[in-house]
């Protein structure tokens, strides 16, 4: 019953794929009246630029800064998150927060095709990944989760319980106090800390 809307929740640069995002809504047909959900600080002249621009779509809608309540009720209220950032090799081995969260509200994730990322996503069957240099593909996995509404829904439940069972504190919790009791010398490294 949602909106037909993806979101992209976060700094936006042009290395954050910015102005990919706001042009794959090119490639999503007009009929489906979707819209482009983009909330955080502008961090370079380029995003300012494309963000202006888009400002004057119709689907686009911009937020400069909302309060962890407004960003929960951006998630309520969209199909899917996005997570296209360029191929850049701090951005390649990174775990990047807003994918998680994504996956944490409920929403499918349109991510990046990393090697890293791609493992992540696979194991939960929890998104589509692309190649984040071109919007086309971004435009046509938009357009693939609006109309594909099942299966999106099942891929966000699976992302949820990836988080739950993996990615969250109650369930890293327990590697940690056991690394540092391994580091304060109070036991032997167990097998979840040596990798």
């Amino acid at each position: 019953d949602r909106p037909q809307a993806v979101a992209y929740v976060g700094g936006l640069t042009e290395k954050r794929g910015s102005a990919e995002m706001v042009t794959a809504m090119d490639a999503v047909p007009a009929e489906r009246g979707a819209t482009l959900v983009l909330a955080g600080p502008l961090r370079d002249d380029a995003t300012e630029r494309v963000i202006e621009a888009a400002q004057r779509r119709a689907d686009v809608e911009y937020h400069p800064w909302l309060s962890r309540s407004e960003v929960r009720s951006v998630y309520a209220r969209v199909r899917a998150g996005l997570v296209v950032l360029h191929p850049e090799p701090r951005f390649q081995t990174s775990y990047p927060v807003k994918m998680f969260e994504y996956m944490a509200a409920g929403l499918p994730v349109i991510a990046s095709d990393f090697p890293l990322w791609r493992r992540i996503i696979d194991e939960a069957a929890c998104g589509l990944l692309v190649d984040p240099m071109d919007p086309g593909a971004i435009g046509g996995a938009i357009d693939w989760l609006l109309t594909h509404p099942v299966e999106a829904e099942a891929m966000g439940r699976r992302g949820r319980a990836a988080v739950e069972a993996h990615y969250s504190w109650d369930s890293e919790s327990t590697k940690l106090i056991a690394l540092y009791r391994y580091l304060l010398g109070l036991r032997a490294a167990p097998s979840t800390v040596i990798a």
